[in-house]
């Protein structure tokens, strides 16, 4: 064939592995030797166009009302399953996801490298929003070792591992991939996403504990919900005389009641701890520390189960298990339990169980 096209072997083998792009006539020439109608190349051309489309539409580059329907309405192959399947979870449509993933993983030896890459972090991400972190991270792997040269690719890639940095402690880990990941942003001019990352990171801080290093990340940041992130650091650092000085030019805003919440159940003023407990809602810019804080005090003073709260997360029934600075947390408050009701025996359990899981956390969740 190479001799036919008039080429080396090795400028053939760097096609096939998409390390260059051959000039048309040199493409015209080997499709002539293998017989193959041209009109299949230009399907495969379109199926490039497909896949760019694609990746702007999950990284939010493109137009986000593209319709993908002229390829997965209208052909029954594994590219379109893919699209199809990368769409739905884009939208939180998980209906049939196992299915598709399943047809597609007998598929993956006929998959191009792009296309391996593409259905590698859709089901990725499918496991992340299933609360299946380790899994996640074990497609991660397989694509960092894999090496795929394509910028999206990688951006998105960084996406996933920042999403699952975010439950480790290690704090150099999470700075070098937080700052990997805002220079590609900034690259594509996603400022929205830069700074909806940066409010993540920030509050991630929070979690450490280190208070210089957090005092630093704020000094010229006056945003509220940085604001509530080192009020939040001041009470993990129980600073609470201090807490309770900052706290008071946020009365009354519903965003810092369960700082307020908090404040009072750590003073045993439970009667005022308790009337704020009852205003808590939801809150869309809520971390898992603020999601778990807001559960344990639920469970405190509303239902009065606040061990079996404790235990659950400790024993993986929540999705708050793989964070490493909530297990931390969870795990000190149900051993002071067991420990003020003399269940000895019990607290050594949960020692080794929390202490173990944080172990996995670090080994599984922090990749490279």
């Amino acid at each position: 064939m190479s001799e036919k096209a008039g080429v080396s072997l090795s400028f053939i083998s760097k096609i096939e592995n998409d390390q260059i792009k051959a000039n048309l006539n040199h493409i015209k020439g080997i499709l002539d030797d293998l017989d193959i109608n041209e009109t299949i190349f230009q399907t495969s051309q379109d199926m490039n166009k497909w896949y760019e489309d694609l990746l702007d539409y999950l990284l939010d580059l493109g137009d986000p009302n593209i319709s993908f329907k002229p390829i997965t309405e209208t052909r029954d192959d594994f590219q379109s399953k893919i699209i199809d399947l990368a769409v739905n979870i884009k939208l939180g449509y998980y209906g049939k996801s196992e299915q598709h993933i399943t047809a597609l993983i007998t598929a993956i030896d006929t998959m191009k490298p792009i296309e391996v890459a593409i259905f590698l972090l859709i089901v990725s991400e499918y496991y992340y929003q299933s609360d299946d972190y380790f899994k996640a991270a074990d497609l991660l792997k397989i694509i960092i070792r894999k090496e795929f040269v394509h910028v999206k690719i990688n951006l998105w890639l960084h996406e996933q591992l920042f999403k699952l940095a975010l439950c480790s402690k290690n704090e150099h880990y999470v700075s070098k991939i937080f700052h990997n990941l805002q220079k590609m942003y900034l690259t594509y001019n996603l400022y929205g996403k830069s700074t909806e990352k940066r409010m993540e990171y920030i509050k991630y801080c929070a979690y450490i504990m280190d208070e210089r290093f957090f005092k630093d990340l704020l000094s010229f940041d006056h945003h509220i919900e940085h604001q509530h992130a080192q009020l939040l650091q001041l009470f993990l650092c129980q600073k609470l005389s201090l807490l309770k000085q900052s706290l008071e030019p946020f009365t009354g805003i519903d965003r810092f009641d369960l700082l307020f919440a908090l404040y009072h159940h750590e003073m045993k003023q439970e009667n005022l701890a308790k009337a704020y407990v009852e205003k808590l809602e939801d809150h869309a810019y809520d971390s898992p520390i603020e999601a778990f804080y807001k559960g344990y005090l639920k469970a405190y003073y509303v239902t009065k189960q606040s061990d079996i709260y404790l235990k659950g997360i400790i024993g993986n029934q929540s999705k708050l298990f793989f964070h490493s600075s909530v297990i931390e947390i969870a795990s000190k408050y149900y051993i002071d339990f067991l420990t003020d009701a003399h269940r000895y025996k019990d607290c050594t359990v949960a020692m080794k169980l929390a202490n173990a899981h944080l172990n996995d956390i670090q080994k599984n969740l922090e990749i490279f």
